[in-house]
């Protein structure tokens, strides 16, 4: 899709440039937040089997 961005309504130029990186964003967003939430139990169940290991 080619599209010249000198032409035309300026608004809708932007917005269509715009959109596919703020939904990137959003995507990096959520994952960020998934990831910082799931590396405090991974770390706490990792500490457990290791002592479980050594009994």
């Amino acid at each position: 899709m080619n599209q010249d961005l000198t032409k035309g309504p300026v608004t809708k130029s932007m917005l269509l440039f715009a959109v596919p990186m703020i939904l990137g964003d959003l995507l990096q967003q959520r994952y960020n937040i998934a990831d910082s939430l799931k590396s405090p139990l991974t770390e706490i169940s990792g500490l457990f089997s290791c002592e479980l290991e050594f009994v």
